[in-house]
């Protein structure tokens, strides 16, 4: 029997009341709304290749209006990239026009490309996405950047095909941690990185979170390292490279285990790490309601932008788009949700039929991805 929303939000709410990075209520409370300072959210997103028509940034204008709508005006958006990447915004909207770049070298060539059940995918996409995240944390952790007028923010690493349908900022405020990621019911990959969390509720815990980052990278660089040794035994780890940044995560986490293991999570467990990190450090978080993976089955006829069982009533914060369902993102119906205005929306359709159609054929921009470049 299925959960009404309200039951499912109330079983959200015991969880968040149980987690041990809970912020007790009595430290809540300010003396007065002046002196009340209100951290801002820094959304990032990692991007390469070359940009030049209008039609290569629409999820992104789709994905930034959606925070806008939810975390404006203390909130700001991030793009991290190569130094060899083009963008070019001729037409774009303000908020995209407001996008800061940031640039950084990568440790891994852009060209490799692997087979993964399914598709062709350059290997170290998500490998180079972290590092070039780790080197973002560091910098900050060191106040060479600035979200809102701040110099201490919270981070927000998001995918452009995730739409964000309700506020993250009381997940920050009530919450003490230096990372969090979301966990689903998977038997070999666990996390749904299309989301994951820094918090920048002080110096120490953005410090821990550009920690914990470098252990990611290091781990990722022994796993490519020894990929191609001859003896198996003296792998760290086998199977495809574009994988490696999701195992060494699950590895620091202690969510790694024999098939089938993934379905004992638990979200808000403490991370049993206490040699490495605090054992409240790390938040995990339910991908159901933080970031909800939606399944390559749904289609135009069961849009999951008018399922209100994917909003916030439900708990729900923001709405993974995968796949087959990744043109979704760009229908008149969730353009909408992200707060775009009707005559914002029918100017966007008519650029998103040059990359999805034809309009029964969602796969279509998966299939042109396995001929180029792939840009999200």
């Amino acid at each position: 029997m299925k959960k009404s929303c309200s039951d499912r939000r109330a079983d959200l709410a015991v969880q968040m009341d149980s987690s041990p990075s809970r912020i007790p209520s009595r430290l809540l409370g300010f003396p007065s709304s002046a002196s009340r300072f209100v951290v801002p959210l820094a959304f990032v997103t990692y991007m390469t290749g070359t940009l030049p028509s209008r039609e290569s940034v629409l999820p992104f204008e789709v994905m930034f209006a959606s925070v806008q709508r939810h975390h404006a005006p203390h909130s700001c958006a991030v793009l991290l990239t190569d130094n060899e990447t083009t963008i070019g915004c001729e037409g774009c909207t303000r908020l995209l026009q407001q996008l800061r770049v940031l640039r950084y070298p990568l440790p891994y060539s852009s060209d490799a490309t692997e087979m993964i059940p399914g598709r062709r995918v350059r290997k170290h996409v998500c490998n180079n996405r972290l590092a070039t995240e780790a080197s973002f944390i560091t910098e900050a952790a060191a106040g060479k950047h600035m979200c809102a007028g701040a110099h201490r923010f919270h981070i927000v690493f998001i995918d452009s095909d995730v739409l964000v349908v309700g506020s993250l900022a009381p997940l920050f405020m009530e919450h003490q941690f230096s990372v969090a990621f979301t966990l689903r019911q998977h038997p070999t990959m666990p996390i749904n990185n299309g989301v994951r969390l820094i918090g920048g509720h002080s110096a120490e815990t953005i410090q821990l979170a550009a920690r914990f980052y470098s252990h990611l990278v290091a781990m990722v660089h022994l796993m490519v390292a020894t990929s191609k040794v001859d003896t198996y035994a003296e792998r760290f780890m086998s199977g495809p490279v574009f994988w490696f940044e999701q195992k060494a995560t699950a590895l620091l986490i202690g969510k790694s285990g024999p098939r089938g293991s993934a379905t004992s999570l638990t979200p808000f467990r403490r991370v049993p790490h206490a040699t490495l990190f605090p054992p409240d450090a790390v938040l995990l978080l339910p991908a159901a309601n933080f970031n909800h993976g939606l399944r390559d089955s749904v289609s135009r006829t069961n849009n999951p932008c008018v399922n209100p069982r994917l909003r916030p009533d439900c708990g729900v914060s923001a709405i993974h788009f995968k796949s087959n369902t990744k043109c979704l993102l760009l229908t008149a119906e969730c353009m909408a949700l992200a707060g775009l205005t009707k005559e914002e929306v029918v100017r966007l359709e008519k650029r998103a039929r040059a990359m999805c159609a034809p309009a029964d054929r969602l796969n279509t921009l998966r299939n042109r991805s396995t001929r180029r470049t792939r840009r999200w």
